[in-house]
C-alpha cells in the first residue's frame, strides 16, 4: 500500500481489514492483482468503503490500492450495482457503519489527524 496522506493510509488500512474480515481473507490478500471472483468482490468493497464510506478522495485510494483511479471508479459502480440486493446491501450498510465507528474512535484517539 502506498500511502496519499496518513489519513488516506490509516483508512485504507481499516477498509482492506474490514472488507477481509467480512468475507474471510488476509488483508494482505486483497492488495494483489489476483482476479478470483470472492477476491475481487472484497477488494471492490474496501475500495468503494474507503471513497464512497468515508471520503476518501479517489486519487488518493487509487494510490493506496496501487490501483488506477478507473479501476477505482469501477469497483465503486460495481459495489453500488450489487446494492439492489438486499441482503448485500445490508451488508455493506453493517460494514459502512463498522467503518465509520472504528475511523471515528481513531480520529479520537489522534491516529487519523
Amino acid at each position: 500500500m502506498t500511502f496519499a496522506s496518513p489519513f488516506a493510509g490509516a483508512v485504507c488500512r481499516l477498509t482492506t481489514a474490514l472488507a477481509a474480515n467480512e468475507f474471510g481473507f488476509n488483508p494482505d490478500a486483497l492488495l494483489t492483482p489476483m482476479r478470483q471472483h470472492r477476491l475481487a468482490r472484497a477488494r471492490h468493497v474496501a475500495m468503494y468503503l474507503t471513497h464512497v464510506g468515508l471520503g476518501v478522495k479517489l486519487g488518493d485510494v487509487a494510490r493506496c490500492f496501487e490501483r488506477d483511479p478507473a479501476t477505482i471508479r469501477y469497483a465503486c459502480a460495481r459495489i453500488e450495482d450489487a446494492r439492489d440486493d438486499h441482503a448485500f446491501d445490508q451488508r455493506l450498510n453493517d460494514l459502512e457503519d463498522q467503518a465509520r465507528s472504528d475511523a471515528s474512535h481513531l480520529l479520537c484517539s489522534g491516529v487519523l489527524s
